[in-house]
């Protein structure tokens, strides 16, 4: 009897879809960008904790910029059925949460043990430390399963190092595709010689800092603002603040908006009334922004009336290519957006949603369609194979380009909004 591989092995098909999907992450983005793949350690177990604030997209991001073999969790109601064979094929396993009940808290020891096993085989273990996603620029508390972990894996193997990597996920956007998307893998923390560490205090005080460590670690690799009831006109103000760094530089537009959020915070601790004055002045240009319909890039991009007539023509010109691409790929466009609209209330699986139809139906149908305009036609069957693979993701960028250029004509007659804009952005500097 052939015996079953274990989760953490080498997989010929594994590493085939590996490959393709950080493919599919590329197409899916404008632009992708990592930064601080040296602090991955090379001499013991890696866990690496990112935050959790797009669905889907986020281990997707870390496939797309780690290319070894990575195991993750996920929520243990997706599994049954069918769907965990194919979650064991992604390398992924399930993970029963306190809020699951009593019952459940024994298969969640299991799931350690499993995590501890494959950490063993030098495959590193990926977990999403705050439980549950939110589309915000905040964290939520991590959980204790990343120290249980870790200190397990300290505990089963005491000559043998282990290491947490804070990882920093930020989107251009965490609704539309076609948006960019950075990659920060943060300092590690050395959990063995924090265990070791005999003056350390007890073991829950250890296991506490682990987690403190880790969410610190996070929280430097990303724009952090805190989560209260000044969160949006804050991210407003960060964004205005960075956003005159193009958007097809993420990672500097990252490296702003980081700097950008810090002063805010050390501003609201040092000058909470000038702060709510400053705020209430971003919260009233972001109503004033958003019932205009105009977007901060068109306000940070500012185009002139001749740069957005020339930019409408071009894409006049340019919309019977993208219908083609639609009509080619009028089956999984639809079939995304159905998702999205009517089966998705939660607008973060959005992309998710897009995404995995792209890579999974997109392919499929492009196979059949091929093949059928190869046996019809040698010529044009490869032409067509040629051009139309990237058909999805044309259309996705072409709306996002109209979209845009319809928030610039907007904007042609908003000057007061303009210098709005500028009377923030000066403040901001």
């Amino acid at each position: 009897m052939k015996r079953k591989k274990e989760i953490y092995e080498k997989d010929f098909g594994y590493e085939l879809l590996h490959r393709f999907t950080a493919l599919c992450v590329k197409l899916f983005y404008r632009k992708v960008e990592c930064e601080g793949q040296e602090n991955i350690p090379g001499d013991g177990a890696v866990i690496f904790a990112p935050n959790h604030c797009n669905a889907m997209m986020d281990p997707m991001a870390i496939l797309n910029t780690y290319r070894g073999r990575v195991v993750f969790v996920a929520r243990a109601d997706i599994f049954g059925g069918v769907m965990t064979k194919i979650f064991e094929f992604l390398k992924m396993m399930p993970i029963n949460r306190r809020r699951d009940g009593i019952r459940n808290m024994v298969k969640a020891e299991e799931t350690i043990e499993k995590s501890i096993e494959v950490l063993n085989n030098d495959v590193p273990f990926c977990i999403l430390a705050e439980g549950t996603h939110r589309t915000m620029h905040s964290l939520l508390p991590i959980g204790k399963g990343i120290a249980r972990i870790a200190a397990g894996f300290c505990e089963k193997h005491p000559g043998r190092k282990v290491y947490i990597v804070p990882v920093g996920l930020e989107y251009g956007d965490y609704f539309r595709p076609g948006s960019t998307l950075s990659v920060r893998y943060g300092s590690p923390v050395d959990v063995s010689a924090l265990l070791g560490d005999s003056e350390g205090g007890t073991q829950l005080a250890k296991m506490n800092e682990i987690r403190s460590l880790t969410g610190e670690g996070i929280k430097k690799e990303i724009i952090y603002l805190p989560d209260d009831d000044r969160y949006e006109p804050s991210w407003e103000l960060v964004k205005v603040a960075s956003g005159k760094v193009p958007g097809c530089k993420p990672a500097l537009r990252g490296e702003v908006g980081r700097k950008s959020a810090l002063k805010l915070v050390a501003f609201r601790e040092e000058n909470p009334e000038g702060a709510d004055a400053l705020l209430d002045e971003g919260r009233d240009f972001a109503r004033a922004r958003k019932k205009a319909g105009i977007s901060l890039h068109s306000l940070s991009s500012r185009l002139s009336a001749l740069s957005v007539v020339l930019r409408s023509l071009l894409a006049i010109v340019l919309l019977p290519v993208v219908a083609v691409c639609a009509v080619a790929a009028a089956i999984p466009l639809l079939l995304a957006e159905f998702l999205c609209h009517f089966k998705f209330k939660d607008r973060a699986f959005h992309n998710s949603a897009r995404f995995l139809i792209m890579e999974l139906i997109w392919p499929l149908c492009f196979i059949i369609g091929a093949v059928v305009l190869l046996i019809c036609n040698l010529p044009l069957g490869i032409a067509c194979a040629l051009v139309l693979w990237p058909a999805p993701y044309v259309v996705y960028r072409y709306v996002e380009r109209v979209r845009r250029l319809v928030s610039s004509w907007k904007l042609l007659s908003h000057k007061e909004l303009c210098n709005a804009y500028d009377n923030l952005y000066e403040k901001l500097q």
